[in-house]
């Protein structure tokens, strides 16, 4: 009988390490380009669990999201459960995808994708996920405890949670995302929910929200000190309005008169604002 020498196991390991890279790497160009295209989600999957296979335990993550994205027959929430999971508690090297993987895992126990709906469980992964560093997650939960909403409310810890979740150097940061939580939070000091009422932190944050693309706290600063805001260049960069954002806007628009309405042929409303 033959024994394998220590050379040969070596040389097995770095052929096997080799080969998985490869279909790695194959699996990731099919996956760019897929597009929802059911066959293209298909053949990358082929080759990402045959990297997994071979002992490349990233490759999971990607095994999740051909299942997870996967149209047709491709996809399978159930099997994107368990392969997030699986890459998510290897201690990945990648804290990004990690914290997806749990934010995923999170929104499909939520929302019952491919397990039955589950709000504990959601919850837990979605503190997973903030706690590694996903501003989206970081979002959602410091709301969930802000407002009691699906979870016990913890105020003070929501609060610490829309602060993490503004801060850019976080995993997986969006800007939108960030607007958001400083939108949220400059409610917090306008009202003084959670945090001592203070009209000019609740500025600051309302006009960080408006940086990073949040319109909704215009009309609040209007309120805020009685009078319309000094700064019209608040209004830049925002061509059409729809729904809520038109009445903050026509809000600003009455109180500083330096804009008119205007109407225009728009798929979703037949306002604007110009100035």
């Amino acid at each position: 009988m033959y024994k394998l020498s220590r050379n040969d196991v070596l040389k097995h390991n770095e052929l096997a390490d080799s080969a998985a890279q490869k279909a790695y790497e194959k699996g990731l160009e099919k996956f760019i380009n897929a597009a929802n295209n059911q066959e293209e989600y298909l053949s990358a999957y082929l080759y990402f669990y045959r990297a997994y296979k071979l002992g490349l335990t990233g490759a999971a993550y990607y095994v999740a999201k051909c299942f997870q994205n996967g149209t047709g027959k491709m996809r399978s929430y159930k099997a994107a459960n368990k392969y997030f999971l699986i890459y998510a508690s290897s201690l990945p090297t990648d804290k990004a995808k990690q914290s997806e993987a749990y934010y995923i895992l999170s929104q499909n126990y939520r929302l019952g994708h491919g397990v039955e709906a589950n709000i504990e469980s959601s919850n837990m992964f979605l503190a997973k996920s903030a706690n590694s560093g996903n501003n989206q997650a970081q979002y959602e939960l410091g709301a969930r405890l802000l407002f009691g909403s699906e979870i016990a409310q913890d105020v003070k810890q929501g609060i610490l949670f829309l602060k993490e979740a503004t801060k850019q150097h976080s995993c997986n940061a969006n800007s939108f995302v960030s607007g958001d939580a400083q939108g949220l939070l400059g409610w917090c000091y306008k009202e003084g929910f959670g945090v001592d009422k203070d009209l000019e932190k609740s500025e600051q944050y309302y006009l960080a929200a408006k940086a990073q693309g949040n319109y909704q706290g215009l009309k609040a600063m209007g309120e805020n000190y009685g009078e319309p805001i000094s700064d019209f260049s608040l209004l830049e960069n925002k061509p059409y309005y729809s729904g809520e954002d038109i009445k903050h806007q026509l809000y600003i628009s009455v109180l500083t008169g330096q804009c008119v309405v205007e109407k225009q042929n728009h798929p979703e409303n037949d306002l604007t604002l110009t100035y």
